[in-house]
């Protein structure tokens, strides 16, 4: 399951432009629609402070 930390988030939108499912939307930090995640990692991948983690 994907996780993300908003208080590491900064809000840079990286994850939720990459994300193929349309699963984060960001709006001052990151949030994550779990029934439209395919866990790709593809957020894990760009986030820059590492608030998004796989559990």
């Amino acid at each position: 399951m994907i996780q993300i930390n908003e208080a590491k988030c900064v809000g840079c939108g990286y994850c939720e432009v990459n994300c193929p499912c349309f699963a984060i939307i960001v709006f001052g930090s990151a949030k994550l629609n779990i029934g439209k995640c395919e866990e790709c990692m593809k957020c894990l991948t760009v986030c820059p402070t590492n608030s998004i983690r796989m559990t």
